[in-house]
């Protein structure tokens, strides 16, 4: 027999169904219970800060992650305004959407923004908005779930500048930086290029060294050696003399989150003068090497 509640509307032909039956009913009322409070558990010791109101925005639960995010005394918030916790300027915008909530009966959007600190100061935050329902679908309050970001936006500001750094350094660097993709076309070269070539820049982005007029033999060769780097996933170096000039490269792989090759990225510095500093080195050990006598 299924057990529904109340028991008001089931009829019974003998008084030992009706004990099975609220047997049942307790049975099933101890195990939800259990569930609530494994339920109650888990959301008390979540990293992630929960908090109940009711229809009007008051706030009726807010889990210890909460109270600890925001720095108030445990169960100080019970009882305020979910409008406490955001800033001034959306106040009026969060009124309008309890009011939508209960109203309409939107699809809930996250909220990505500042939250108010007790006794001053903010966090970044997302917030989760989910509405409670009872079993006429009638909306009886809400769900808010608080992540705290302010660690995740510190941590992306600090890459952020570091790239920014790393990125001034190597647009504006003495040697040369090349980045290619797995066609083998530019996707990056800083200005030192112009001092070797004297093209700007943005004449070889998208453009494989072919394209960009290198002569075949050396294109080829340069293409087998980043072909090499994208199969291998090791970086290399390479000597390359051109008669008047000598260059020195290293071929690097550039990893996505994966730990797939999804670019290469040549550096080269012009190192004539260190190998004519080594042929003039050498002349001078030869011219004063002691001589022996025949």
């Amino acid at each position: 027999m299924d057990h529904k509640i109340p028991p008001e509307e089931v009829h019974f032909k003998k008084p030992e169904e009706e004990i099975d039956y609220l047997r049942g009913c307790i049975e099933k009322l101890e195990s939800e219970i259990k569930q609530l409070e494994i339920y109650k558990e888990i959301i008390e010791f979540s990293s992630l800060g929960y908090i109940k109101t009711n229809t009007e925005g008051k706030i009726e639960y807010a889990n210890a992650p909460v109270h600890k995010i925001l720095c108030y005394d445990n169960k100080e918030l019970i009882g305020e305004s979910i409008l406490k916790i955001y800033p001034i300027e959306y106040k009026y915008a969060m009124t309008k959407y309890l009011e939508t909530f209960v109203k309409n009966k939107p699809t809930p959007k996250p909220y990505y923004g500042e939250l108010l600190k007790n006794h001053g100061g903010v966090i970044e935050a997302k917030v989760l908005w989910s509405c409670i329902s009872n079993k006429y679908e009638d909306i009886t309050g809400f769900i808010q779930i608080v992540e705290d970001l302010t660690e995740q936006k510190q941590r992306e500001n600090l890459l952020y500048n570091s790239k920014s750094r790393l990125e001034s350094l190597m647009e504006h660097a003495p040697i040369m930086v090349m980045e290619f993709d797995s066609d083998f076309r530019h996707i990056f070269i800083n200005n030192a290029v112009k001092n070797i070539t004297g093209a700007d820049p943005e004449f070889f982005i998208g453009k494989t060294m072919t394209e960009s007029g290198l002569p075949d033999f050396i294109a080829k060769q340069w293409t087998e050696k980043i072909k090499n780097v994208f199969e291998t996933s090791k970086p290399t170096d390479d000597v390359t003399d051109v008669g008047i000039k000598i260059y020195y490269s290293i071929i690097t792989p550039v990893l996505d989150s994966r730990r797939r090759v999804k670019s290469v990225m040549v550096t080269t510095a012009d190192i004539t003068h260190l190998e004519e500093r080594v042929e003039e080195l050498k002349k001078e050990a030869e011219a004063n090497a002691p001589r022996t006598s025949e």
